[in-house]
């Protein structure tokens, strides 16, 4: 065997080495991508829980997108149901008459007591309940929270709102019955 033909076998066999390295580094950064997109499209395709339904509320209510509250609102009728002592009607359709009294109504507070400037939520829960995860009075597939909000012109004034959280379709909505001008106290 010549020099020539040793330097020649070397240099394949390194050649050979490096394309493995290569490939191997290409799967394996393909592997963790894939990784990461599948765990980010299942974030982005989760269904939305209860608490984060709520935590819109809240974001809607802060940063006055009424529409982004309305998204919310489970549109079927209660039954049983009356008017709520701010004039909106939860047996009737929810369309954009009812819609529109609805922002009109919260607007209309924005500009007498200001904007909500904070707001948080709790889920109520009732000791005893015999169902996992309802509170008091609630069904299955039915959630309270209640809401306390500050808001700009009247700082020292707490209002609160309890609001019932439904499953419809599968989905967790704000039950037309709910309390969306709040009481202050």
């Amino acid at each position: 065997m010549t020099e020539g033909s040793s330097f020649a076998g070397e240099s394949q066999s390194s050649g050979a080495f490096g394309l493995w390295m290569t490939l191997v580094i290409v799967l394996v950064l393909l592997g963790v991508a894939g990784a990461g997109s599948y765990a980010l499209l299942q974030r982005i395709t989760r269904q939305p829980t209860a608490a984060d339904i709520a935590q819109r509320v809240c974001t809607a209510y802060t940063t006055q997108d009424y529409q982004l509250l309305i998204n919310q609102i489970d549109p079927t009728p209660i039954a049983n149901g009356n008017t709520l002592p701010n004039g909106i009607s939860s047996t009737g359709p929810f369309d954009a008459t009812a819609q529109n009294t609805l922002i009109n109504t919260l607007k209309g507070l924005d500009a007498s007591a200001g904007p909500v400037t904070s707001c948080q939520q709790h889920q109520l829960s009732t000791p005893g309940t015999s169902t996992p995860g309802t509170s008091a009075g609630a069904s299955a597939g039915t959630l309270q929270f209640i809401f306390i909000m500050r808001r700009a012109n009247t700082p020292n004034v707490t209002y609160s709102s309890v609001m019932n959280l439904v499953q419809h379709n599968g989905q967790w909505m704000v039950a037309r019955d709910s309390n969306f001008v709040g009481t202050p106290g």
